[in-house]
This record gives C-alpha cells, sequence and structure tokens, in this order.
C-alpha cells in the first residue's frame, strides 16, 4: 500500500518574456504529519535542477502563487530565491 506524504500540482506553460518553458506550482499540498521536513524543499530543488528528472523538457522559471497570510511558504519561497509581489512569485533559472 503507497500512501502519499503529498500532491503537487504543476502546471506547464510558455513565457515569450522569459523565452521557454515556465512550470507553475498551482498547489502544494503535504500531509500534516510530514511538514517540516523539508519536502517542498526537495521538489523545489528538483525541479529546479540541470539534472532534474521530474519534468519532461528544459525549464527557464518556476512560478507559484503565495498567499501573503502564509508566512512558512513565503520564507521558504525567498530561501530558494523566488521574488514577485504578494500573490505571484517565480524563480528565473540558470540556462541549461
Amino acid at each position: 500500500m503507497v500512501i502519499p506524504l503529498g500532491t503537487p500540482l504543476l502546471i506547464s506553460f510558455w513565457s515569450n518574456e522569459l523565452g521557454g518553458e515556465v512550470c507553475n506550482i498551482d498547489e502544494l499540498f503535504v500531509a500534516p504529519a510530514y511538514r517540516g521536513r523539508g519536502l517542498a524543499a526537495d521538489l523545489f530543488t528538483m525541479l529546479a535542477s540541470s539534472e532534474q528528472l521530474l519534468w519532461p523538457g528544459k525549464l527557464v522559471a518556476l512560478a507559484l502563487a503565495v498567499s501573503p497570510a502564509n508566512e512558512c511558504v513565503r520564507a521558504l519561497d525567498e530561501r530558494f530565491g523566488f521574488h514577485g509581489n504578494n500573490l505571484s512569485m517565480h524563480l528565473p533559472l540558470p540556462n541549461k
């Protein structure tokens, strides 16, 4: 029996401004018993890695919507270098 620890909803879109495919992290749920263990950070790291295996193509950025009230998530996003306004943040990735 497999018990999921969490569920990400990842959506692809093309950005003319950034010149490529962007992975929008639309939703990210981690089961309460597994929060605070770095699972979201691991997901961000894997998606941003030049050798990532989670995404079929080359990504130019990660994007996500963040609630201003969710301080834990905002702190994680800022630690990874995401930047933007109160609702939408993005992280440009280096050319691979």
